[in-house]
């Protein structure tokens, strides 16, 4: 299964200078190497509602020269495809690790996940669901799975 997956705003959000997001997935207890991402911010800017602020797969730093004259919003690149093996996708979870929110209850409130099909196709996860389980590892850390969801028909028929 071809996939990407990405972090996402559910409301505007305020980044800070020097802020940072990693993420990975993991099966199995094993991360997957080529599933490491990273988003350094150098400069603070406001994040709006729905812009991607991390991707899986690859590494960026931004700063407000990245916009034209300065001006406009700034979003995280799209995050690299991956492929996942039959034996990877019945257990999937999405390990973040960032310095902009640190707790769940704000994790739970400002963000989603994003997973995008290998036609362009995006579902949208918010974490403010009743059934997303955050697991707070520490301070800034983030454990969620998202094997129901890599898993569902919806994906898998495509």
């Amino acid at each position: 299964m071809k996939l990407s997956v990405e972090l996402y705003t559910e409301k505007p959000l305020f980044i800070k200078d020097e802020s940072y997001v990693e993420i990975s997935l993991r099966s199995h207890g094993f991360i997957i190497p080529e599933s490491r991402g990273s988003d350094i911010y150098k400069n603070g800017f406001t994040a709006l509602s729905r812009s991607r602020i991390a991707g899986i797969g690859r590494s960026n730093s931004y700063k407000t020269d990245d916009r034209v004259l300065g001006l406009g919003t700034l979003e995280a690149r799209p995050g690299k495809y991956l492929e996942l093996n039959e034996g990877q996708i019945d257990d999937v979870y999405v390990i973040f690790e960032t310095n902009i929110l640190l707790d769940p209850g704000t994790i739970r409130d400002m963000l989603g996940i994003r997973i995008v099909d290998k036609w362009g196709k995006a579902f949208d996860i918010p974490f403010a669901r009743p059934d997303i389980e955050i697991y707070w590892n520490e301070r800034g850390r983030f454990v969620i799975s998202i094997t129901e969801f890599v898993n569902s028909k919806m994906l898998i028929k495509l």
